[in-house]
């Protein structure tokens, strides 16, 4: 066929896609679309991220059967006027072209169409991919996967034959500016010896309408992403409804997610091997008596609905891996005939993420889950018509019931023999959140799991009734807190179970061991007060058939080592043998690679094992110069044990970190019996503080401390007049250390001063709505250099736990790193009543050679930003104080005073005004609104 011919019936059928149903052309394929503006990527419209790569996005018409002037290809000839499709293997690099568009507010129904090709596969690398981004903070670079859902996602080529794509997104990107990225990455090697070419790219078009419509297939079906399968013969959006007649057969094949509004299914449909594995129904899915729905066996499927299921008397499902997840906003139902309409009287999972709540009604029979049961948000009323149960289909371990924010109705049942998963996690909570065991009907009848799972710091589990845990490898996953109450335990039934246990994990109260006969055993429990894990390792335990249990205890008085008075009411070990007889020990270890709660990391190599006086037997003291990365092994006699014994760390020397007691009955910092030793704490003591879900009151007299962790759960609220100065000195620099684990908040007339920098951890939270806080970090001569404002540990959630209001940070000096650091994967915005300084008129500068402020606003690859209220970069005393690094996204005023400098080759992003009293340098963008 001539080349004339196919551009027309290429356009044609691309014409005959979108169909003319009232629609608005976006972004049109024969223009900007099909790059047919001019020559450069700049005359259509697009931006082309290629800096230094082998091969790079180019302009031309090189590719054979292109429509138009001009297409878009990768190549390794890009100087060229008309370079050539050659493509050079080497290190994977991702490289983007892309462009802004605005779709309408009043069109839900959106649809992205493109045509592309390529003559290889691509290796686990992206070969083609495209995403949609409508944050639209993070530009598209070289090298970085581009942010923004996903759109299509492609590994394999086309034999460098033109395919067409089209697929559409969800509506909820309409009325908003969003950003559209088509990526590829050029894999190390390929895997044939033929000239490799592309992939290019070519007539790329976005369409918006406003009606829904309905899309029934014809007789013959098809593939879902294929316009002949309709009437319509047009490719359906997330908007419009789907009828699939009685005969008619349609499939997914496509790497696209799926989406429509209603489905109703009187024929068949398929999800074949390798087709995308998420499909959202946006309202109600029918599959009637004659329809049948079947996605292969041997892949995950997670399938998203936001009406009501509906599966009628004679449908057949196959969908034994799938995960139903019903997320709507009103009340939804899931309701089937009998169980034996599913394959295998199974399916994978069912999870409630709804406030509204889901029903799932049966007329007989009971629906396996061989996955999980999920209650995410709302109430999952099952009616007894669904069971957990495991042991149907080979390579399913266990089967798990989560719980997050919602709950059961009822007990949920389970199969004999099955192993069960229990999941607490609060992934949404910006608090932490107390749990009681049982009061969401998550536990089975017997309180036996197979395995127990904290998976948020942010869950304290309360333990009121005994629950016992049969399995073996990691049968306890800790992230949060699991508090058992005194006349309870947490019982490990296996002699063979261990646990994964992370730094913030933390049990109190009982735990019981079952051990049988002489076996050896080693126990290692984060049994503790406050967020610092203590490890402890009981090895060679001689037992007959004996139960032990493993306690915490309060602990005041101590016979031997010197300082185990100062512990105060610290909670320590205690080791009681239940039933049977526990013979001996002869070793015990104590981890102390870290500054464990109640010493500082300097007095590490001084520990010791002190006793009370119920234990025979000599211990030693750590030998000096022990490698502090792995915990120190103290040997003892082998001394007896009686069911009073128990043990606790002591010093021989050094000094003990301030340690909260509570020993007053108050919540009053100044009350002396607070703390041990039963001194109010001073400038020279680091101070650890750990109430749970109590705030410690300060009153109005200064508070002074040489550093200060804020324990998990617990508040300190600094009001009007108050002053918390952590450590003194002020201004000269220096590397004491607020530590907020809990939560600490700022308000008018209040003073923070810290001599160094803050930690907000991912557990916790900060918040100023007035007020000063004052940091002065080391200089760059200094031997500890951190980040001043250190917002997060690792990349996490941090929305609702950061709140900028009002009040004033200021940095006093400049510090070698970073003075904020972001690891916030959500945007969050500061108010415009918030002022960040940088520098101020009585500054210092302890080093003078370090005249510099640098920021990370943004997590690194992350579409996310801290954006500041007011920024101010002051000179002070100092001529030439810069501001050197770091893109600013100031929602207020940003001000450059007199004698400071801006230097700047990121952007800066203004909403109000923009003062330049000093010097202004940059190499980048300043943009306003």
């Amino acid at each position: 066929m001539p080349m004339y011919m196919r551009s027309i019936l290429w356009i044609c059928l691309l014409l005959s896609s979108i169909r003319l149903y009232s629609q608005t052309t976006v972004l049109n394929p024969n223009g900007a679309g099909g790059f047919e503006l001019g020559n450069t990527f700049a005359d259509n419209g697009w931006i082309n991220s290629a800096s230094s790569e082998v091969n790079r996005w180019v302009l031309g018409s090189r590719p054979t059967n292109i429509i138009g002037n001009r297409a878009a290809y990768l190549s390794n000839d890009f100087n060229a006027a008309n370079p050539a499709t050659t493509i050079t293997a080497g290190t994977a690099v991702t490289t983007h072209i892309y462009t802004t568009i605005t779709l309408p507010a009043s069109d839900s129904a959106i649809l992205i169409s493109f045509k592309w090709k390529a003559n290889y596969t691509s290796s686990g690398t992206a070969l083609l991919r495209v995403a949609i981004d409508s944050a639209m903070i993070n530009v598209p670079t070289s090298g970085v996967t581009a942010q923004g859902a996903v759109v299509y996602n492609a590994i394999t080529g086309t034999n460098d034959v033109w395919t067409v794509v089209q697929a559409t997104v969800s509506p909820m990107f309409a009325g908003k500016t969003v950003r559209l990225v088509f990526s590829s990455s050029t894999p190390a090697s390929f895997t044939n010896n033929a000239t490799i070419t592309g992939p290019a790219v070519d007539s790329i078009g976005v369409v918006t309408r406003a009606n829904r419509l309905t899309f029934t297939s014809t007789n013959t079906g098809g593939n879902w992403g294929t316009p002949t399968t309709w009437t319509n013969n047009a490719f359906p959006t997330a908007y419009d409804n789907i009828v699939i007649p009685q005969g008619s057969s349609v499939i997914f094949q496509d790497n696209i997610q799926h989406f429509c509004n209603d489905l109703t299914i009187n024929g068949t449909l398929t999800a074949v091997v390798g087709a995308n594995s998420i499909f959202n129904v946006l309202g109600n899915l029918s599959v009637n008596s004659t329809g049948a729905f079947t996605v292969p066996t041997n892949s995950a499927y997670s399938y998203n609905v936001a009406g009501n299921l509906n599966i009628a008397a004679g449908a057949s499902i196959s969908w034994q891996r799938v995960t139903l997840t019903f997320n709507g906003n009103t009340a939804q139902v899931f309701n089937f005939d009998n169980a034996n309409q599913f394959v295998g009287q199974y399916i994978g999972a069912v999870v409630c993420n709804n406030n509204a709540g889901l029903t799932v009604n049966a007329n007989t029979g009971v629906l396996e889950l061989l996955l999980r049961i999920g209650a995410t948000r709302g109430v999952l009323t099952h009616n007894n018509v669904l069971r957990l149960n495991n042991t149907l289909v080979s390579g399913f371990n266990t089967v798990t019931i989560a719980v997050v924010d919602g709950s059961f109705a009822s007990r949920v049942p389970v199969a004999a023999n099955a192993s069960i998963n229990l999941l607490y996690s609060q992934v949404t909570a910006t608090i932490p959140v107390s749990l009681i065991a049982g009061s969401r009907n998550e536990l089975p009848l017997d309180r036996t799991v197979t395995s127990l799972q904290i998976g948020s710091v942010n869950v304290n589990l309360q333990v009121n009734d005994s629950l016992r845990v049969s399995g073996t490898t990691n049968c306890l996953t800790l992230f949060g807190r699991v508090d058992v109450a005194d006349n309870a335990a947490l019982v490990f039934t296996n002699p063979a179970a261990t646990f994964n246990v992370a730094n913030n994990g933390l049990v109190k109260g009982n735990i019981v061991r079952v051990l049988n006969g002489n076996n050896v055993a080693s126990y290692n429990f984060p049994v503790g007060w406050g967020n610092t894990r203590r490890a402890v390792t009981l090895r060679r335990i001689t037992a007959d058939n004996a139960r032990v249990l493993i306690a915490t205890k309060a602990y005041a008085n101590g016979t031997n080592g010197s300082g185990i008075a100062a512990l105060a009411n610290q909670f320590v070990w205690e080791v009681r043998t239940l039933s049977g007889t526990l013979t001996s020990v002869d070793s015990i270890a104590f981890e102390y690679d870290v500054a464990a709660e109640g010493f500082t990391s300097s007095d590490s190599l001084n520990r010791r094992i002190a006793t009370s006086a119920t234990i025979n037997g000599t211990y030693s003291v750590v030998p000096a110069g022990a490698s502090t990365a792995t915990p120190a092994l103290l040997v003892t006699a082998r001394g007896n044990y009686n069911n009073d014994a128990f043990y606790a760390v002591g010093l021989t020397q050094g000094g003990f970190l301030k340690t909260w007691t509570g020993g007053a009955g108050t919540y009053n910092w100044f009350d002396a019996a607070n703390w041990s030793g039963n001194t109010v704490p001073t400038c020279n003591d680091v101070v650890t503080i750990s109430e749970p879900f109590r705030t410690i009151e300060l009153g109005t007299t200064p508070v002074q401390c040489a550093g200060l962790i804020l324990g998990l759960n617990t508040s300190i609220n600094i009001g009007d007049a108050q002053t918390l100065n952590i450590g003194c000195n002020m201004p000269t620099g220096g590397n004491a250390l607020l530590d907020i684990i809990g939560r600490l908040t700022v308000a008018d007339g209040a003073t923070l001063t810290v001599n160094g920098g803050i930690l907000l951890r991912n557990t916790g939270f900060l918040s100023q709505t007035g007020g000063n806080i004052l940091l002065d970090p080391v200089g760059n001569t200094d031997t500890l250099k951190v980040n001043v404002l250190q917002l997060g540990e690792s990349v996490t959630n941090l929305t609702n736990l950061l709140l900028l209001q009002g009040g004033t940070i200021t940095f006093i000096d400049p510090n070698g790193l970073n003075a904020i650091n972001y690891l916030g994967n959500t945007t969050i915005d500061a108010s415009p009543n918030h002022t960040i300084k940088f520098g101020t008129t009585t500054s210092t500068q302890r080093d003078a050679s370090l005249n510099g402020y640098l920021i990370n606003l943004q997590a690194s690859g992350l579409n996310a930003a801290l954006k500041l209220g007011n920024v101010v970069i002051d000179g002070g005393n100092v001529p030439g104080r810069w501001f050197i690094g770091g893109s600013i996204f100031a929602n207020g005023n940003l001000t450059v005073a007199p004698n400071a400098d801006l230097r700047t080759s990121s952007v800066i992003v203004v909403r109000k005004n923009f003062t330049n009293q000093g010097r202004y340098f940059s190499r980048a963008q300043l943009a306003f609104g």
